[in-house]
C-alpha cells in the first residue's frame, strides 16, 4: 500500500515566518488573509518509490475543513489526524482535537477535542497523538481540560463512537506523549519501484541546483478546467475561456535559518483554450502554482477558492506527472479516458426566462452550474406564472457539445412546501453568434439521477437553451418547473482565443451601467469586496486604471449630464488585451 503521510501546502508559512517577498511574489492582488490555503497540512499519500504524490482526503483549500497533522492508519483503511489549533513549535503538544479521514474527498469527522478553531474553550479533552488497536478502540495520548501543565499528558483508550477517552496510564509527574502499541500485524507487500534512481535528501537552494545533471520531471496538466464529478466535494476548477497564465514556483530552498526562504518562479504560460499544458520542472523538490489573470491577480473561483496547487505536483526524475484539474484535491480525480471532454456548463453565463423568490430567497439560475444536485437550495426554479420556462447557457469561447444531462429537483417535503414536481418533455436548442445550429425535443421523465440528451458534437455554438414543455406537480409547495443541475459534456474548440464582450461601466456584469456598478467599484477599492468580474468594464473613464475617478466618472456622466465612458458604451463591444482583466461578461 501506498505511504501515508502529513505534507505541508508547498506555498504555505507561519504567519510570523512568512517573508515579505511571498506576498509581493506570489500574492499580487490578494490579500494574505483572504488566501484559505495558508498554515494547511494536507493528508497525503505515496508510493514507497516516491511517486504517486496524491491528497488521500481533503476538502477545498479550508485550513479547518481540511487540515490534518501527525497520522496514523486504522485497520480499517482510514486515518486519524491532528486538528491543530495553534502552531506546534518545537513539538510541544498543544489543544488539539483529533478527526478520522476516509480516503477520498469528503469532510473528516471529529471523534473528540477541538472541532474548530472556535471550540477549543469547550473541548472536554486535548489530544497529542492516536493509534488503532485491534478492536476498533484507539491507544491516545493527551490531557483532560480541567488538568492543566506538560507533565499532565497521560495515556489513554477510547472505544469507537465514544467522544470520552478512558485513563490507562499516567505516571503523575511527567508527559506521556505517542504512544504505539506494540502488535503484530500482517506484512504489507512488496511493491517494486517503477523508477530505478534515488532523489538526493538535500533540497536544492537554488533553481540551477534542482536543475543540475538533468534532474528534472513532466509535469503534464491534461486539462486545468475539468471538474470533479457531480456533488464531490472538491473546489471548481476555472472557468474556460478566460485570459489565464499559470506561473510555477520552487520552495523553500533552506538558505536561510532565521527566516523563511522566498519562491523562486521557474516559468510561467499561459493557458490556452484546452486547458492543457506541460513543462518540464525540477524533480524532487517542492513546488506550488497559481494561476494569473490578466492583471496579473489571483483568480477567485465563484466558491471563493484561488486556483493554486500546493505541492501535489512534486515528481520523480523522468517521471510524467498527469493531472486534470490540478489544483486543491484534484489529484484525487481519476484520469479519464478523455481529458478533453469536460462539464462546460460551470464555465457558462447562465440567465433564465424567470426565477422564483420565495420568502426573500431567490432560486437562482446560477445554481445549475453549482455541481451540487444533493441537497436543498441548489436548485433553480422558474416563477409560477412562466409556462414555458426556459435556462440559457452562454460561453465566451466556441464549443462542440455532444450530450446535455438534466438533472431533476429532489422529490419530498421541502423547505417552504411539498416537492412532488416531474418535467416529462424538454427541448434543446443550440445556437453560434445567435444562428440556430440544432433544436431537438426530448419526451421522457427527467430523472434525479440525470436524463442524458445526446447532441451533435461536430456542431459549434456557443449558447444553449433548455426549454421545459411540459411539467407537472408542485416544487416546495408552488407550480414553476425546476431543476437542481445541467451538465454540458463537450470540448474547447482548438485554437480558440478568448474574447470577452463587455460595456464600460457595468462594473457587476449585470448587462447594464447604473449607480449600482459605481456602488460596486467603491466596495471593491476600498472595503476589499472583489475582486470584480470585469475590471476593464469598470475602468469608466478608460484610462488603464482602477481607482475612484471611475466611479465618479460613470454617476458625473448618469446623473449630471458629464462625458460618457468611452467605447464600448453605450452598446457592448470586444474587450481587449490590456492591463484590466475581465473574467465574466455582462453582455447578452
Amino acid at each position: 500500500p501506498p505511504i501515508i503521510f502529513v505534507s505541508r501546502d508547498f506555498s504555505s508559512h507561519w504567519p510570523d515566518l512568512r517573508p515579505s517577498t511571498f506576498s509581493t511574489e506570489v500574492f499580487r492582488g490578494i490579500e494574505e488573509k483572504d488566501f484559505p490555503g495558508v498554515n494547511s497540512w494536507f493528508l497525503s499519500s505515496i508510493n514507497p518509490d516516491g511517486t504517486g504524490l496524491a491528497m488521500f482526503s481533503g476538502f477545498h483549500l479550508d485550513r479547518v475543513a481540511t487540515q490534518a497533522y501527525r497520522p496514523s492508519f486504522l485497520a480499517s483503511g482510514e486515518a486519524v489526524a491532528l486538528f491543530l489549533t495553534t502552531a506546534p513549535l518545537l513539538g510541544q503538544p498543544g489543544r488539539f482535537g483529533l478527526r478520522k479521514f476516509e480516503r477520498g474527498q469528503d469532510l473528516p469527522e471529529s471523534l473528540g477535542g477541538p472541532k474548530d478553531l472556535t471550540a477549543v474553550a469547550s473541548a472536554s479533552f486535548f489530544y497529542a497523538s492516536a493509534a488503532g488497536l485491534p478492536d476498533g478502540s484507539l491507544l491516545v495520548t493527551g490531557i483532560p481540560a480541567g488538568q492543566s501543565g506538560f507533565g499532565g499528558f497521560d495515556v489513554f483508550t477510547q472505544k469507537a463512537g465514544s467522544p470520552s477517552p478512558a485513563l490507562l496510564f499516567a505516571s503523575g509527574s511527567t508527559a506521556e506523549l505517542d504512544a504505539v502499541p506494540l502488535l503484530p500485524r500482517a506484512r504489507p507487500p512488496v511493491i517494486p519501484d517503477s523508477v530505478p534512481s534515488a532523489i538526493a535528501e538535500e533540497a536544492p537552494r537554488s533553481l540551477e541546483e534542482a536543475r543540475a545533471g538533468g534532474r528534472t520531471f513532466t509535469f503534464l496538466v491534461e486539462n486545468i478546467f475539468a471538474n470533479a464529478p457531480l456533488n464531490a466535494p472538491l473546489p471548481h476548477a476555472p472557468a474556460f475561456g478566460r485570459r489565464l497564465a499559470i506561473e510555477f514556483y520552487m520552495s523553500p530552498q533552506r538558505t536561510s535559518f532565521e527566516k523563511a526562504d522566498p519562491p523562486i518562479l521557474i516559468r510561467r504560460a499561459d493557458v490556452p483554450a484546452s486547458g492543457r499544458v506541460e513543462v518540464e520542472l525540477p524533480a524532487g523538490v517542492p513546488l506550488f502554482e497559481v494561476l494569473r489573470r490578466g492583471d496579473d491577480t489571483i483568480p477567485v473561483g465563484r466558491d471563493g477558492q484561488i486556483y493554486h496547487v500546493g505541492g501535489m505536483n512534486y515528481g520523480h526524475v523522468g517521471v510524467t506527472a498527469r493531472c486534470v484539474g490540478c489544483h486543491a484535491g484534484h489529484s484525487q480525480i481519476e484520469m479519464p479516458a478523455d481529458p478533453q471532454l469536460m462539464n462546460l456548463a460551470p464555465s457558462a453565463r447562465v440567465t433564465a426566462s424567470s426565477s422564483r423568490i420565495d420568502s426573500g430567497y431567490t432560486f437562482r439560475p446560477a445554481l445549475l452550474t453549482d455541481r451540487r444536485s444533493d441537497f436543498f437550495r441548489s436548485e433553480w426554479a422558474a416563477a409560477g406564472f412562466d409556462s414555458r420556462p426556459a435556462v440559457r447557457f452562454e460561453w465566451e469561447l466556441p464549443v462542440r457539445a455532444s450530450e446535455v444531462v438534466l438533472h431533476a429537483a429532489r422529490t419530498g417535503r421541502g423547505i417552504f412546501g411539498k416537492r412532488d414536481q416531474s418535467v416529462r418533455k424538454v427541448e434543446v436548442r443550440s445556437y453560434l453568434e445567435g444562428e440556430l445550429r440544432e433544436a431537438k425535443t426530448f419526451n421522457a421523465l427527467v430523472s434525479e439521477e440525470g436524463t442524458r440528451i445526446p447532441l451533435n458534437g461536430q456542431l459549434e455554438l456557443n449558447a444553449l437553451e433548455v426549454i421545459l414543455l411540459s411539467f407537472t406537480g408542485s416544487f416546495e409547495g408552488g407550480s414553476g418547473a425546476a431543476l437542481s443541475e445541467v451538465e454540458v459534456f463537450g470540448r474547447a474548440v482548438d485554437g480558440a482565443v478568448p474574447s470577452l464582450n463587455y460595456l464600460r461601466g457595468d462594473a457587476d456584469c449585470s448587462g447594464g451601467a447604473e449607480m449600482a456598478d459605481a456602488v460596486a467599484t467603491m466596495k471593491a477599492l476600498f472595503l476589499g469586496q472583489g475582486p470584480l468580474c470585469c475590471q476593464a468594464a469598470a475602468d469608466a473613464n478608460a484610462d488603464e486604471a482602477l481607482d475612484i475617478t471611475d466611479p465618479i466618472h460613470l454617476l458625473n456622466h448618469l446623473y449630471r449630464g458629464g462625458p460618457q465612458p468611452s467605447s464600448p458604451y453605450p452598446a457592448c463591444g470586444p474587450a481587449r488585451e490590456g492591463r484590466l482583466a475581465c473574467d465574466r461578461s455582462g453582455c447578452r
